[in-house]
């Protein structure tokens, strides 16, 4: 708990708010018009302008009744329109009461990312505590009265929100910047007057300390929502109405006996019980308001569903180790509508779902057709999520997005300038990229694409493409680029980051593979490139992302031993492609890279694999951010899927500085333990590789996930073939790093 910083005016405001807070109550008790209207009166009267709002335009004798019976305040009344300031959901362990602790606490172990609740400018930025856990003295000179390490953000109207108790490691805003909703602002600790790590989070209005959780969320007033489950079944009042979905706060299952009566006022329920939701969950706590935990969000930018032959499998895979997830998928069509909804209530602890969208078209209820659009996944739970998308002759598939907040910054594959290191039209080998570009946020937002050379000189310029909240924009490189262009793109957005994916359509509709766009960093790792092996081969393309040239370093491990170092200089916002086949100096078969600017200007890569002989291709991402933990949410061994048996395998790279002997926990997808084994010891920077099919051990027919652990920081691709499938029948995904 954070003291307030003392001024005269709060001090004038204070005593007048006990002062009518007192009056209030006293009237209240007289009347006992309902239970629960004295923490309702209070939170009025701490909401009021000193000298205006009670007394404005509503004689004395009227106060007694009017205010017994308003309705709670809705966010046009409130106005702060705010939205949870962790991306994932975390304990309140102190509410807000009035006048002792006028802020909400969040349980939060130091070093986890605070978020903006609301877009705004950055009025404080308090970095004045050196250390964790410490300052906790009044004379300490980072105790800042009582806060600690502090961030303040004005969002406009009379609203600002402060973020205390701070760590001094990971801040990652300045006084004066703007910031976007939902942006990293800082991470949380145990600074100034605190007895534990937590956040100490406040609303401010006008100058004065306002209980967030009246009215002043996103949606404002909560609303009964039911949900469809996996099979499609109804629970509960459920509609598929867009404006009755689109940035609510809180949705209610409503199904019989939910506590909240007609009004749906939580702080009026007597009850004490949890309520859950299809994005979060709420706990009703008799006599001190509501506590609201909001769910993790995945975002997967591009969707087919029955579309010229398309369909996808999402797969969603819990990763906690004892609690079940409920997981709820929302498709969104390319203009922001929903087109349906699916909540699995129960995915098992290490289990997966994979929801196949081929029943969707057959839905007698709400059929999809023709769709191509995006999805959002909220889960109860941790999950790393992938997408497998299959049509007669192609298959593609990629690892579902994290927004901003979510783990390790480098982790993060959204983001207002995403850099696409190749794209085709029309190229030598009969391509043509498709980009679908979502926005995931609250707000709508422009976008910009801009098309290059390989040499860094620029093609096209788009103008402005507006893009509203959840809504995507499918685009392909345009015509006055000419035939057999082949270069790079950059994708920037005004305010809202945006998830971009980029799909290589071949013309004669038997081939198709896909990434996605990227941050750019300085070290990059490719943990799986090939030369000449069984008629696979690799090449890998830099996109220099910056105005100057970048003098680069590729290191090139063999998986048999030995490596070789290149280097190259990449001209500005120019690429340097890099086949392995092409170059003579390296050995035939299995091999691995590091790729470092040595400039220290960021770079983005990314993999092309093509067996040309059979016609099959694949793409990934290059790594930025190793883990000690790899989540391989999907594999199989001779498993089927979409009515075709496939065969997985991996590639796990140890980044790390000594050698390591992985761990492989396989998991069936009700998430028990089906075998655990080692993969021997993997030297420094060098990768390892497994194929399911010759896994001993392993059931035939196997469908489920693995987790990879080492002692070393890792990184992985997931690949896949189909055994009785004609056309492109490859796929590869990016590991999850946790």
């Amino acid at each position: 708990m954070a003291a307030e910083l003392p001024t005269l005016g709060k001090m004038m405001a204070s005593g007048l708010h006990a002062w009518m807070a007192q009056m209030l109550s006293s009237l209240a008790a007289l009347l006992r018009v309902r239970s629960g209207v004295d923490d309702w009166l209070r939170r009025r009267a701490s909401m009021a302008t000193p000298g205006k709002v009670l007394l404005k335009n509503i004689p004395l004798l009227v106060i007694t009744t009017a205010f017994l019976f308003l309705p709670p305040p809705s966010s046009s009344q409130v106005g702060a329109n705010l939205s949870l300031p962790f991306a994932r959901r975390s304990l309140i362990t102190q509410g807000y009461q009035d006048p002792q602790h006028r802020a909400i606490d969040y349980r939060a172990a130091i070093g986890t990312p605070v978020v903006a609740a609301r877009s705004g400018s950055v009025t404080r930025a308090d970095n004045v505590c050196p250390c964790d856990d410490c300052c906790h003295n009044p004379t300490d000179p980072g105790y800042n009265s009582g806060y600690g390490n502090l961030v303040e953000i004005d969002h406009g109207n009379g609203y600002i929100t402060r973020y205390a108790h701070l760590s001094p490691n990971g801040f990652a805003v300045r006084q004066g910047q703007a910031v976007h909703r939902g942006q990293r602002i800082a991470n949380a600790d145990n600074t100034g007057h605190s007895q534990g790590s937590h956040l100490h989070f406040e609303l401010l209005h006008d100058g004065i300390p306002v209980n967030p959780y009246d009215g002043a969320w996103v949606s404002g007033s909560p609303i009964p929502m039911g949900y469809r489950d996996q099979e499609g079944t109804v629970h509960g009042p459920f509609a598929l109405d867009y404006s009755s979905i689109q940035n609510k706060w809180l949705e209610l299952e409503g199904e019989p006996g939910s506590p909240l009566g007609d009004d749906y006022s939580p702080w009026y329920t007597a009850y004490e019980r949890l309520q859950k939701f299809e994005r979060g969950y709420i706990n009703f706590v008799s006599g001190s308001g509501t506590n609201y935990y909001a769910y993790a969000k995945t975002f997967l930018p591009g969707i087919r569903i029955g579309y010229n032959g398309w369909n996808s499998t999402i797969i969603v895979r819990n990763n906690s180790n004892a609690n079940p997830a409920s997981v709820n998928i929302t498709f969104y069509h390319q203009d922001g509508s929903v087109a349906d909804s699916r909540t699995h209530t129960s995915v098992p602890a290490q289990g997966i779902w994979a929801f196949d969208t081929a029943v969707l078209p057959a839905d007698p209820t709400n059929p999809i057709a023709d769709f191509l659009g995006s999805a959002v996944i909220a889960a109860s739970e941790n999950v790393a999520v992938a997408v497998v998308e299959r049509a007669p002759q192609q298959v593609a598939a990629y690892a579902g997005l994290l927004p901003s907040g979510q783990g390790d910054p480098n982790w993060e594959t959204l983001g207002t300038d995403l850099y696409l290191p190749h794209v085709y039209r029309h190229d030598a080998w009969g391509y043509t990229s498709q980009l679908t570009i979502f926005n995931p946020g609250p707000a709508s937002t422009s976008v910009y694409i801009t098309y290059r050379d390989p040499d860094g000189s620029p093609r096209h310029a788009t103008g402005a493409i507006p893009i509203n909240p959840l809504a995507s924009h499918v685009t392909s490189p345009p015509a006055n680029l000419g035939n057999a262009f082949y270069g790079s793109a950059r994708v920037w957005s005004n305010s809202q980051p945006v998830a971009v994916i980029a799909d290589a359509l071949h013309h004669n509709g038997n081939a198709d593979f896909n990434y996605t766009a990227l941050n750019g960093a300085i070290t990059l790792y490719l943990p799986y490139l090939m030369k000449q092996y069984y008629g696979w081969n690799s090449c890998f393309t830099i996109r220099n992302l910056s105005e100057n040239a970048s003098n680069t370093t590729v290191v090139t491990y063999y998986w048999s031993g030995g490596s070789r170092t290149t280097s190259y200089s990449v001209a500005p916002n120019g690429l340097l492609t890099l086949c392995q086949q092409n170059d003579s100096q390296l050995p035939n078969g299995t091999l691995s890279a590091r790729v470092r600017s040595q400039s220290g200007i960021p770079i983005a890569v990314a993999v092309n694999q093509s067996h040309n002989g059979n016609g099959w291709h694949m793409s990934y991402s290059s790594f930025s951010q190793p883990s000690k933990q790899v989540i391989l949410p999907y594999l199989l061994k001779n498993g089927t899927d979409g009515g075709r048996v496939w065969r997985s395998g991996f590639q796990v790279q140890n980044v790390g500085d000594q050698a390591t002997v992985p761990t492989v926990t396989y998991y069936d997808s009700a998430g028990q333990v089906v075998l655990v084994t080692t993969l021997g010891s993997v030297a420094a920077k060098r990768s390892v590789g497994v194929y399911l099919p010759s896994v001993n051990g392993l059931p035939e027919g196997f469908v489920g996930s693995a987790v990879v652990t080492a002692d070393q920081p890792l990184v992985a691709v997931v690949n896949a073939t189909c055994s009785n499938c004609v056309g492109d029948a490859v796929y590869t995904y990016n590991g999850t790093n946790r």
